[in-house]
């Protein structure tokens, strides 16, 4: 990877990997353990999904 040719070994030992850069890789990884959030309600459930899924469409 070209990235690890200017990388500072000083500040970063570690060669950097093709996940680095995937901009959702963190939340994979944090995703083990998060805690699942649930609503009571199953309309507002469904609607934080919808948002999570579609942010920029009306609704």
């Amino acid at each position: 990877m070209l990235a690890n040719v200017n990388r500072n070994t000083k500040v970063r030992r570690e060669p950097f990997d093709a996940l680095d850069f995937i901009p959702w890789n963190d939340h994979h990884r944090d995703a083990e353990t998060a805690e699942p959030l649930l609503l009571d309600d199953p309309e507002a459930h469904s609607a934080m999904i919808d948002r999570m899924l579609f942010p920029r469409r009306n609704g």
